[in-house]
């Protein structure tokens, strides 16, 4: 009964795409065009007044819920960045790797040869002075692949320099490449202007959490090996991610950065920072290796997890802020082993055992299944995956009972510019509120990107979140309720290791508490029910 309780949602998802599916194919008589995901990591167990948040593990009323961290899945055992459908976004299910420069669901830029705005331009007019009027295709216009570029415009809207992003370490050694990024951005909302200790900025929204102060979200680096059998043999490899900056909050995992009561540890444990704790710090998100043999490719140690759609590593995701179901309905990390099948070219069966949401090491060790299952469509352009964990969580009345949680995602390519994406999370756990009640949270979001040109992307998100409880965003029974998103933005690559999202975001929340629904809500401490954001981010790779 768990189990079906907990895929009913994501099955419901399942039905109504396959009907869309059908009704596509119905119209246009040829095989429906995939989605495939844009290159495009959670939340924590973020607790608010101290309130237990059922998040994973037990932590001091002043210590923050460990955020989640997306986990990119298999892909050469690379890091997470992602989650199941590695085929389908490049980087789907791993972490950004150089290796494979993942636009993430941005604009990515196909020149091989690349050029810079000054040779386009000079290009364009030596086109003209040979007359053919502007209207000859350059061999720019020819690799752009007709995203975006008509006859004689070889430089795109927007673009500086097209080509293949530079890396700070362009060649491995030994079979180890080093990589990573910088991220800065800054946010401002409408209803609070006091930020962490005074107040919660723009909290529950997040990571980019912080009203009107510039955040330096994510100093990351990694060192990888990845595997590659070439589907005969064996290979092993590896990879370790470090994270500093503000958004280590939400990576961090019980036993590691954390004592085993949750308490801090590697990072300060008062400050300026959410719930009081230190604003700026480190965190360890993954540090595993790989071991593959054939088609077959096991994964052992501390790696993101791969349920859900948008990831913790921010060159994986279109948008700066994250949506409800990733920082609040899924877990960000796992300590464990997965394994991961490749059948054919189409088919991918995942099976794994983790010791917890968010969890190194606690005093108290639980195991808990992981498995997941990914189809990518003949054509590339249709992508499901589905994830799915059971095990033992840390519940509201001080002891562990069972949390079992699933997701889907679908994607679509709907023509040569246009994507659409479906993610759906469910999850439940036995004694979420007291001995005698149980908290359930679901929820789903829809993803329609536009592809302008090389260097621009257009990106809308809706997403509804149910907290059934009150259990999950807030953590206390007061917030049940409904939650509701709708973001817009743009995803600009003047430059290939250079890109800026800005973005717009409207929040508001119903309340199922009808003692509280008249006044309270999650947004300015308590105090409102819907909320405006305007952000944006830059994120410089190497």
């Amino acid at each position: 009964m768990l189990l079906l309780r907990t895929l009913r949602t994501p099955l419901v998802c399942a039905v109504a795409v396959l009907c869309t599916s059908v009704l596509a194919y119905g119209q246009s008589g040829q095989e429906i065009v995939a989605f495939s995901m844009t290159d495009e990591p959670p939340s924590s167990n973020v607790n608010q007044a101290g309130s237990t948040v059922l998040r994973d593990t037990p932590r001091a009323a002043s210590a923050p819920r460990t955020v989640k961290s997306q986990n990119t899945q298999k892909d050469a055992a690379k890091g997470k960045g992602g989650r199941l459908l590695n085929r389908v976004r490049q980087n789907h299910g791993k972490s950004y790797s150089p290796a494979k420069s993942a636009d993430n669901g941005k604009a990515a830029s196909s020149s091989k040869s690349g050029h810079s705005r000054l040779s386009c331009l000079l290009r364009n007019r030596d086109d003209k002075d040979k007359g053919d009027g502007g209207k000859g295709k350059t061999d720019n216009s020819k690799a752009d692949g007709g995203k975006g570029k008509g006859k004689g415009d070889s430089c795109p809207v927007g673009c500086w320099r097209t080509g293949d992003a530079r890396q700070l370490m362009p060649y491995p050694v030994a079979g180890i490449r080093f990589g990573g990024w910088v991220e800065t951005g800054i946010s401002v909302n409408n209803r609070s202007a006091l930020n962490p200790a005074a107040g919660n900025g723009n909290y529950p929204v997040a990571f980019n959490y912080r009203h009107r102060e510039v955040q330096v979200n994510q100093l990351y680096g990694f060192l990888e090996k990845q595997t590659d059998t070439g589907g005969s043999g064996w290979d092993i490899g590896g990879r370790i991610d470090f994270l500093g900056g503000d958004d280590y909050l939400f990576t961090q995992a019980t036993g590691l950065e954390t004592d085993q009561d949750g308490n801090p540890d590697w990072n300060a444990a008062t400050g300026d920072g959410l719930f009081g704790v230190g604003r700026m710090g480190i965190a360890m998100p993954q540090a595993y290796i790989d071991i593959a043999a054939n088609n077959l490719n096991v994964k052992i140690g501390h790696f993101y997890t791969i349920i859900g759609y948008e990831t913790v590593t921010a060159p994986d995701n279109f948008f700066y802020s994250h949506s409800y179901q990733m920082l609040y309905a899924e877990p960000f990390t796992h300590t464990g082993i997965l394994a991961e099948l490749g059948l054919g070219d189409r088919w991918s069966l995942l099976a794994g055992y983790h010791l917890g949401w968010d969890v190194f090491d606690r005093r108290e060790d639980r195991g808990a299944f992981l498995g997941g299952l990914t189809w990518t469509s003949r054509s590339e352009r249709t992508a499901v995956a589905v994830a799915f964990t059971l095990g033992d969580e840390q519940d509201n009345i001080g002891g562990f009972s069972t949390r079992s949680m699933g997701s889907l995602v679908v994607s679509q390519r709907l023509g040569k510019r246009l994507e659409y994406v479906l993610h759906c999370d469910m999850g439940q756990q036995d004694a979420g509120v007291s001995a005698t009640q149980d908290a359930a949270w679901y929820g789903f979001g829809n993803y329609l990107y536009y592809t302008i040109n090389d260097c621009l992307k257009a990106g809308v998100r809706y997403e509804y979140f149910k907290d059934q409880q009150g259990m999950r965003v807030i953590g206390t029974p007061g917030f049940a309720g409904q939650y509701q998103e709708l973001t817009a933005g743009i995803n600009w690559r003047p430059l290939p290791n250079v890109t800026f999202r800005p973005e717009m975001r409207w929040d508001w929340f119903n309340s199922t508490n009808p003692a509280l629904a008249p006044i309270f809500g999650p947004y300015n401490s308590g105090r409102e029910r819907n909320q405006f954001t305007a952000a944006i981010d830059l994120i410089i790779t190497f």
